[in-house]
């Protein structure tokens, strides 16, 4: 809205009323006074009240009618404006040549969105009006042309400028959407059945409506009964009759909108009628046949959970959630499927006998068994259980349970194939896959002949099963089993079993022996797997999600059906659970293969230390073939630009072939190796079976280090220069740097210039290190004076040739140490160093050794010293009691920190899955604290950069006198 002349528009004065010869003018949500304004500059005049009409507030006198007390005056609703020159009158009221509308409202709670309205035309009509939705608000009164008893009341739509039409008692008549944003030009319609035909024009534009036929209207008014059951029988016969039809009952109708409109409307009422005869032909079908009884029964919400794992999951079931029906669905179906195949109901019952859509449940012909363990054993909560028991219960009714029958079982899209097959003589069930489009599932039956049977020619990849036992009396036999004498236990024993045979970690056994437990919902899933029985790590219920899904559907139920025994009553005597586990077993490792059994406890602590996965407990048990992970080999390595600025980062290169998955690891992780190793050899007692094969991932990591094409970023190292010095000091070689995901046009702006051992790139000085160019300590000493990178090439040194790992490999090779004892305990690897000590503290060596450890090592922590030392906690409380008595190290209580002695200084609050630690360590650590929880350090965590018997010296020489 513009003044005259004016391009500015209103501001927020989005409110305006006239009677015109003043204008009043207020904002939206301001709760201000209404205040005249010039008609012509807009300037202000000043707070004046409004006209009586529609500024009269609510009235509470009860004689008042229509009552209007405890209502309130719906200031923003307001309408009053003089009708254009040349009208006298509008249909949506007017008097005096003023049009407008007041509106009162009501609210069910205090400060409540307005539910109740009272609407009332500048001519004295009113009505109330009671809102369909939240927000929605009331405008104006419309007395429609040619005769209309009742107004009708004009709202607000669902689209926020779109209006909606109701009768007095609130019955909706029509709806116009409004004018789409501009920011969402696309919004669909929000009707499927009536979309609307127009556009809604502003309230303002209605105060100017005309009736577009008074002839038609009239005529439409007094439209006779049996002429709208001719239009209506028209309709269903076809729009070419329906037009024809509305031409000879209503010949008074003949402007194109309207008639249109008419046709548009019989249609709609054609398609309810169809509706209504559909269902009142499903009703008297099913009053005369009706579907098949169930005996149990379970709602989907039940069924399908417990059924996790053995049904396949549609498309797109794996990314969101789909809210099962409260309604015993699938089983309905079920049993009306398997009445349809026996020939004693018809293909209409069944297809109407489910109350909601069911799952695929054909996935399980020839896999019952599955289902039968998995409601028998006691990890099954109670509700699936009985669920479980319902599906077999009726699955030993249906003809499918019977000894030598054969069916096929398979999927189509065509559903004229399967109206063929039953034309033919071929029992067919089917109903269609959920979220899978005109996909459905199928179940035939199948002819002796296999030659003769249409089934496999009509549908691609129909497979054909026969039962071969009488799955009916062995399912039926377990029903009554589970009822007599309870669940069938699973005790650890059975998951030790399994783990033994198969190699999987004792969590994932018992998982597995529990009957392959899982939930749709990823965070549910591991939630699950991490609770009490299972107690699954985070990474072993990622292990076990992975192992279930190289299973599949079928590997996962044919896992399960091994475990049921001809009799089942077998599971309830000696030895049963056993034979059960043993027979899943074998299937287990038929499908995926067997790998040798794992330490539970090494694996439980390599991820709790390392945050590393039990393929690495493995790899340091039985060397670096033991275990495979998703990592893949590198044929190089290559410099790239990042993707904005003048980064630039080291990228492993894998082989030429099809593009990997998302986040597939190319290349080894050294540094995570190196860890491995360290915590190998420093925190496991000597002669360990289950670090027995860390010799071997150690040459693993030396021949990686030894590849020339190798480089490792000094990622705290900037050499400090200018590009044209850099370029003399590291050149004259360069190296490319691929664009790689680069987003900024333009060429790389970085240069990398190579001088063998090292590669600096400018500008920036950012540099990276190929270790096996530095394997002459003469190299290493001249790459080492390069001041800048000192800090983090010094990181690095513990992994090269010489380094702090090859020393500990050396000394573990060696075996100075008898098998049991811990490198940490320092009675034991340095008992000369222990007994100097104790003279020169006054103490025993017990008080010694935990001093060495306490001033040593990161995580000295009283669990920590008991394991190594081999103390109880009343001795442990002795030794620190006599250390404390020597005033070296001091008591106190601190976070996370997992004890109660410290040094003396200060102390720096490292974050998970670091322990904090004293400052003084970070330097013989080589760890440097960086914001949020990370550290630049030589491995992944803070660990030992040398044999623990040099870092015990080197701890009490820092020390003494002078240091």
């Amino acid at each position: 809205m513009l003044r005259p002349g004016g391009t500015g528009g209103i501001d927020s004065d989005e409110l305006l009323i006239g009677d015109g010869s003043r204008i009043w003018t207020n904002a939206v949500f301001g709760k201000q006074p209404w205040e005249v304004v010039d008609a012509v500059t807009g300037e202000r005049r000043g707070a004046v009240a409004l006209p009586d009409f529609p500024g009269r507030p609510a009235s509470e006198d009860p004689g008042t009618e229509p009552s209007e007390g405890g209502m309130s005056l719906a200031t923003e609703a307001l309408q009053l404006a003089p009708l254009p020159a040349g009208l006298s009158d509008s249909p949506l009221g007017s008097r005096d040549g003023l049009v407008g509308t007041r509106v009162l409202f009501r609210t069910r709670h205090r400060d409540h969105a307005p539910d109740h309205f009272l609407v009332e035309s500048v001519d004295g009509r009113t009505a109330r009006f009671d809102i369909d939705r939240k927000g929605q608000e009331p405008w104006a009164l419309w007395a429609a042309p040619e005769g209309a008893v009742e107004d009708v009341v004009l709202a607000e739509a669902q689209t926020p400028t779109g209006v909606r039409a109701y009768t007095a008692d609130g019955v909706l008549l029509w709806e116009l959407d409004g004018h789409r944003s501009p920011r969402h030009p696309r919004v669909g319609p929000r009707r499927q059945v009536t979309v609307s035909g127009g556009v809604a024009l502003p309230p303002a534009f209605w105060y100017l409506l005309r009736t577009r036929d008074a002839a038609g209207s009239r005529a439409l008014r007094n439209v006779r009964p049996q002429s709208a059951h001719t239009l209506l029988a028209a309709a269903l016969t076809g729009e070419e009759a329906l037009r024809a039809a509305v031409a000879r009952e209503l010949p008074e109708v003949t402007d194109a909108v309207l008639v249109e409109a008419v046709v548009a409307v019989a249609g709609r009422t054609a398609r309810v009628e169809e509706r209504r005869r559909a269902l009142h032909r499903r009703v008297s079908l099913l009053a005369e046949a009706p579907p098949v009884r169930l005996r149990r029964s379970a709602p989907d919400t039940e069924l399908v959970p417990a059924l996790f794992g053995l049904l396949p999951v549609e498309e797109g079931e794996a990314h969101r959630r789909f809210r099962e029906a409260a309604l015993p669905a699938t089983l309905s179906a079920l049993a009306a499927d398997g009445a349809c195949l026996a020939g004693t109901i018809v293909e209409e019952v069944r297809r109407l006998s489910p109350p909601a859509p069911p799952r695929d449940w054909s996935q399980l012909l020839g896999a019952i068994d599955a289902v039968a363990w998995r409601a028998a054993v006691a990890p099954t909560p109670d509700a699936e259980r009985s669920a479980l028991l319902a599906l077999l219960d009726t699955w030993a009714e249906q003809p499918f349970a019977r000894a030598g029958s054969r069916w096929w079982v398979g999927r189509t899209c065509d559903a004229a194939v399967l109206d063929r097959l039953r034309a033919g003589g071929t029992a067919v069930a089917s109903a269609p896959v959920r979220g899978g489009g005109a996909v459905c599932w199928l179940v035939a039956s199948a002819a002796e002949d296999a030659d003769g049977d249409p089934v496999p020619a009509a549908v691609y990849g129909a497979v054909r099963v026969r039962v071969r036992g009488d799955d009916a009396a062995r399912l039926r036999a377990l029903v009554a089993a589970v009822e007599t004498h309870g669940p069938v236990p699973v005790p650890e024993s059975a998951a030790a079993r399994f783990a033994e045979l198969t190699g999987v970690r004792r969590a994932v056994a018992r998982l597995a022996v529990a009957g392959l437990v899982g939930r749709s919902h990823r965070d549910e899933d591991r939630d699950l797997a991490r609770r009490a029985p299972y107690r699954a790590s985070g990474m072993t219920a990622e292990a076990y999600g992975a192992l279930r899904a190289r299973l599949g559907v079928a590997g996962q139920r044919a896992v399960l059906a091994a475990a049921l025994p001809e009799d089942p009553a077998e599971l309830w005597r000696p030895g049963g659970v056993d034979a059960a586990v043993e027979r899943m077993a074998g299937v287990w490792r038929e499908l995926l293969g067997a790998v040798s059994a794992v330490d539970d406890e090494v694996a439980d602590a390599l991820e709790a230390d390392l945050g590393l996965s039990e393929v690495w407990a493995r790899r340091l048990a039985g060397g670096y073939g033991a275990a495979a992970d998703a990592t893949v080999e590198a044929v190089g390595w290559e410099l790239a630009a990042t993707r904005y600025g003048a980064g630039v980062e080291v990228r492993a290169v894998p082989a030429a072939g099809p593009e990997l998955p998302y986040r597939t690891p190319v290349g080894l992780d050294v540094r995570g190796i190196a860890g491995a190793l360290v915590w190998a050899w420093t925190e496991r007692p000597v002669g360990d079976p289950a670090v027995a094969g860390a010799m071997d991932v150690y040459e693993r990591l030396r021949a990686e280090l030894a590849r020339p094409e190798l480089l490792l970023a000094l990622p705290g190292g900037r050499v400090q220069d200018t590009s044209e010095r850099i370029a003399e000091r590291f050149g004259p070689g360069l190296l490319p740097v691929a664009r790689g995901d680069r987003k900024e046009e333009g060429p790389v702006p970085v240069t990398a210039h190579d001088n063998g051992p090292l590669v600096v790139c400018s500008p920036g000085g950012a540099s990276f290190l190929r270790p096996a160019a530095v394997a002459e300590p003469a190299v290493w000493r001249r790459v080492r004076e390069v001041t800048d990178l000192a800090e983090e090439l010094d990181r690095v040194a513990p992994l090269l040739a010489g380094g702090g790992l090859e020393r500990m490999m050396l000394r573990a090779r060696s075996g100075p140490l008898p098998a049991g004892a811990y490198e940490a305990d320092p009675r034991r690897s340095c008992p000369e160093l222990v007994a100097h000590v104790a003279a020169e503290l006054g103490t025993h060596a017990d008080a010694a050794a935990l001093y060495l450890q306490v001033a040593t090592l990161a995580a000295p922590t009283d669990r920590n010293v008991r394991r190594w030392n081999g103390w109880s906690a009343k001795r442990h409380t002795e030794v620190r009691e006599e250390l404390l008595a020597t005033g070296t190290v001091v008591e106190a209580k601190r976070a996370r920190a997992g004890r109660t002695v410290f040094l003396p200084g200060e102390w720096t609050e490292l974050k998970a899955p670091n322990l904090p630690l004293e400052t003084v360590k970070l330097a013989s650590h080589l760890v440097r604290p960086l914001g949020s929880n990370s550290i630049r350090a030589p491995f992944h965590r803070v660990l030992p950069t040398a044999p623990l018997h040099e870092m015990f010296a080197q701890a009490w020489e820092r020390r003494s006198p002078g240091r």
